[in-house]
Formats: C-alpha cells, structure tokens, sequence
C-alpha cells in the first residue's frame, strides 16, 4: 500500500538474507491506496528480504524523494516450493535532511508502521554520506517516552540502531561511521 502522492512504477526486488544480489524481481503499477501485487515463485528453503520503491521517474534507482520499504532486517523464512506472496508492506515517503540542520516532525497512526518495531510507526529521512564520515543521529521523544533509529545504508540494509539509550527514552547513534558512499 502507498498512502503517498507519487504515481509510477512500484518496483520489488527479492534477496537472499545477508545477501546484496537480487534473486527475482516484480513490477506493478501503483495506484493510491490500492495494494499492489508481486509473487516469487519456486523459492528454496531460507530467509529473504523484500525491498520494494516507488520509480516515479522509471530510472530503476530509488531515489530520495521516492517512497520506499524493507521487509524486517530479520527476514522473512520460507520452506523450499512456498510462493511469496501476500507479505503486507506500506511504501513509506522519504525526506531529505541536512547535516547539522534539526528538524522538528510528529509521527501519528496515520504514518508508516515500522517493519522492525511492531506495532510502531515511522518516518523517513535521507541524507547522502560517504565511506568512513562519522554521524551522529538523535531522535528526542516529545510527549512521549521511547523514541528510535534505524540507519539503512545505500543498499537498504539495516546498519545500525538505537532504541532510547539516551536520557529520557532519545534515542542516539553517535559518531557511527557510515560503511558506504551513498544515499542513507
């Protein structure tokens, strides 16, 4: 589903688990509010990360204004003939943000669940980094307790993330040094 105002191609790669090389991909047209339909057939035994976003300017890169999703960094486990199929996933928009600039955003049940927090929503943010730049992130809960990180490199893998370890339920990455050039 994509809550969005994006229109285009929704595109949907299948990994292998701890993998960056695509074993099979969808495409499907993207209506608002609609689901929209992929099927992987004839998988082994294993676990498989679906990466899907919205190509709204048929480049087949997701760019940062384009939406996007992960399944959960876990995976999701499959017995050899099972068909993919059915797995719901919300396409979440993204923005940009800058180094050293804060902003200031409230999440809400009408935004993106998170897909390694159940029961949890979420926001996108991007920022273009390099290999070695250390970063330091922060998320300050306000009227709340518990916020949280998650860092997903160029790729879409989940690199590192923080559930409230600073005072007060923040949450903080500091200094982590991105593993790769490209958009975070």
């Amino acid at each position: 589903e994509y809550r969005g105002s994006l229109s285009g191609t929704v595109r949907t790669s299948l990994f292998f688990l701890g993998s960056n090389t695509p074993i099979g991909f969808s495409d499907a047209v993207l209506a608002a509010n609609i689901p929209t339909s992929y099927s992987f057939g004839g998988l082994s035994s294993g676990t498989y990360l679906i990466k899907s976003f919205v190509d709204s300017n048929n480049n087949f890169i997701p760019d940062a204004d384009e939406a996007t999703i992960t399944s959960p960094a876990s995976g999701i486990p499959l017995l050899t003939g099972t068909n993919l199929t059915g797995q719901n996933f919300t396409l979440c928009d993204r923005r940009s943000i800058f180094f050293g600039a804060p902003i200031t955003d409230f999440w809400t049940a009408s935004d993106c669940p998170a897909p390694d927090r159940a029961g949890a929503y979420m926001r996108m943010y991007t920022f273009s980094g390099t290999r070695g730049q250390p970063v330091t992130i922060e998320a300050a809960a306000i009227g709340f307790y518990g916020s949280f990180i998650a860092l997903y490199d160029p790729k879409g893998n989940l690199v590192a993330s923080d559930d409230g370890s600073a005072n007060a339920g923040n949450a903080k990455l500091s200094g982590f040094e991105l593993p790769l050039d490209g958009l975070y």
